[in-house]
């Protein structure tokens, strides 16, 4: 058996969505705001190589980590990636992108590779977040001569 809307409902349908969604929205909204600190400190390399330690420090087995700054830095540098393999593919063979990702590199791979990076150029750790970790990935990840 199918559900269906009662009859009486079906004006209040599309309110009773609207005001789900709005629920939704402001919920995450008030979820986000509460901890700028976490939210503002990614947006230098400095911050996203403090949040990204917290995925390494895991990784070697410690317990006691900031879960938010392991979230942050897990979701900054799956955007990135993603959306850089994105581009690669619409691009197709005329993709002239100086990134080659192992095809048996791992999420830890990667984050270790940019933390790696960062802790060796600590003059760039005041940068944009975005420029530092394309930076570490050209480092980490180069494309072999004559590739594209």
């Amino acid at each position: 058996m199918r559900w269906t809307w009662p009859p009486q409902w079906k004006k209040w349908k599309t309110r009773i969505v609207k005001i789900i969604i709005l629920i939704l929205f402001l919920n995450i909204f008030f979820l986000t705001i509460s901890h700028p600190v976490h939210a503002q400190s990614v947006a230098t390399m400095g911050g996203l190589l403090e949040a990204c330690k917290q995925v390494i420090a895991q990784e070697e087995g410690q317990k006691d980590i900031d879960q938010k700054a392991y979230g942050l830095c897990f979701g900054y540098v799956q955007g990135v990636k993603n959306s850089y393999d994105i581009q690669r593919i619409a691009q197709g063979k005329n993709h002239r992108g100086k990134i080659c990702f192992r095809r048996d590199s791992t999420w830890i791979d990667i984050i270790r590779a940019f933390v790696n990076w960062a802790e060796r150029h600590t003059n760039e750790h005041k940068k944009n977040a975005w420029l530092g970790f394309v930076a570490a990935m050209k480092s980490s990840f180069p494309c072999a001569p004559g590739m594209k």
